[in-house]
């Protein structure tokens, strides 16, 4: 029985409901709940500013694979919003958790996790986060959803310092779970994650809820998490 897998986060093991993949239509109304904490309001001026760094730095709008903190990134927020640079904690604050205010575990994620425990299997993620997001935000989302118990070990692309499909971060979550790169499983549900894991010599696992069967060159494809269980 292979011993260790690895996770993504979003859309794997948890959903984020009322939220979109793609964070760009509501940076208006995030950027507005972000200047309320602060006690002030901007104007269109300010807020296109604002928008225009976040899409900068939006990796869907351009890709990269180098990370860059949250410190950096709603830093450049707050001076595009004209605030002080001592607000961009509150501004941050508010950003993120305008899209993360409802975020619950799929109905067959802590089953399936605590099955995996059961077995003797080592379980870990590695998740790419949005924006530099820092770990305790992605803690947070842990604990709320009742995962945290399970999970043994967890890497976001700031502490590794790059974003998937660069292979650091899956050989450092083989490292961290103790085994070889090659009899570690890793379950997401983008191309890249497929393409990361097969890069780092890993066992990729897509988790195709929507049933679209991409041909991303998987090792397996599952529908629900719990199918996982047939693979060890």
């Amino acid at each position: 029985m292979r011993k260790a897998i690895g996770f993504d986060l979003g859309d794997t093991l948890l959903l984020y409901e009322g939220v979109s993949e793609r964070w760009s239509p509501s940076y208006r109304e995030a950027l507005g709940r972000a200047a309320s904490a602060c006690g002030r309001e901007i104007g269109k001026p300010e807020a296109d500013r604002a928008v225009a760094v976040l899409e900068r730095y939006n990796t869907r709008l351009a890709p990269r694979t180098l990370e860059i903190s949250e410190t950096q990134i709603l830093g450049e927020v707050t001076a595009a919003l004209g605030f002080q640079p001592g607000d961009w904690g509150t501004v941050a604050d508010a950003f993120f958790d305008f899209y993360q205010r409802s975020v619950t575990a799929y109905p067959e994620t802590i089953d399936t996790l605590r099955r995996l425990n059961m077995l003797g299997v080592a379980v870990g993620v590695l998740t790419d986060v949005p924006y530099g997001m820092e770990r305790a935000r992605v803690e947070a989302d842990l604990s709320a959803t009742g995962i945290d118990g399970f999970v043994s070990m967890v890497l976001t692309s700031v502490e590794v310092g790059h974003r998937k499909p660069a292979s650091v971060g899956f050989v450092r979550l083989a490292t961290e779970l103790d085994v070889p790169i090659g009899d570690l499983i890793y379950v997401g549900n983008e191309e890249k994650d497929i393409e990361g894991a097969n890069a780092a010599g890993a066992l990729s696992v897509l988790i195709d809820r929507e049933g679209r069967q991409p041909d991303w060159g998987a090792w397996a494809r599952i529908e629900r998490l719990d199918e996982i269980l047939g693979l060890l």
